[in-house]
């Protein structure tokens, strides 16, 4: 197929991935699609449910709790389209068309073929979850996260420094531009590219982290990271 794999890893969560699949289908009206489930052993009914929904569905059962990186590997490698969107399954889409508009636009971009494109997430009450990051962890990440450090340098001497990072954190969500990472929530890429540099999840990550390791290798291998707003 020509258009986009969307694969989503499930875990014991079918109000959720029931919840994502329906708005995909009822809101996605201009994008060539197949939707991907990875199953981590949920055991309950979220296939049969899932495929009345959407009777195209491919549904992986791994038999057992693999994990998030597992999964997406094994999803990943069944998919068939040009363009690859690796999506949570708690994301509801709520504007018609939104992961189309988000395709057109990565194609817009000079270097679209070695981009990986997020888009701003917001929670029930519309305010919005940190999706991306201008830098990467490091040992200065693990430092200011110490409590002495807290207490000390921020609190007591209040570094201008790093309340403008923190500004500058927030705003970069409300605009459109390139980024240092995306978190695995929803990134959108070239699939050919993606298996070209054979960027697949580090399985020795069962859960968190394993998301930053990949854009991390993703950014070493050339790809870039942008993301999109959609109001302009």
């Amino acid at each position: 197929m020509s258009g986009v794999s969307i694969v989503i890893v499930n875990y014991k969560n079918q109000d959720l991935i029931l919840g994502c699949v329906r708005s995909i289908v009822e809101k996605e009206l201009n994008l060539d699609f197949e939707i991907i489930v990875v199953d981590n052993n949920s055991e309950d009914e979220s296939e049969s449910k899932l495929k009345v929904i959407y009777p195209d569905l491919k549904w992986i059962q791994m038999g057992y709790n693999s994990g998030f990186g597992r999964a997406n590997n094994v999803g990943i490698s069944a998919a068939s389209g040009e363009y690859l969107l690796l999506l949570n399954s708690d994301i509801l889409v709520t504007e018609e068309n939104t992961i189309a508009q988000c395709l057109d636009f990565l194609k817009t971009l000079p270097d679209s073929d070695q981009t990986i494109l997020g888009t701003r997430l917001v929670n029930e009450d519309g305010s919005y979850q940190e999706t991306l990051r201008l830098t990467f962890p490091g040992l200065r990440r693990e430092i200011r996260a110490n409590a002495f450090y807290i207490l000390i340098v921020e609190r007591l001497f209040k570094r201008k420094s790093d309340l403008k990072a923190k500004e500058a954190q927030k705003a970069a969500h409300y605009t459109s531009g390139e980024v240092t990472w995306i978190n695995g929530a929803f990134l959108l890429m070239k699939y050919s590219e993606m298996i070209r540099r054979e960027l697949f999840f580090d399985t020795d990550f069962f859960l968190y982290g394993e998301d930053t390791e990949w854009c991390w290798r993703a950014a070493k291998s050339g790809m870039k990271f942008y993301h999109w707003h959609e109001k302009e």
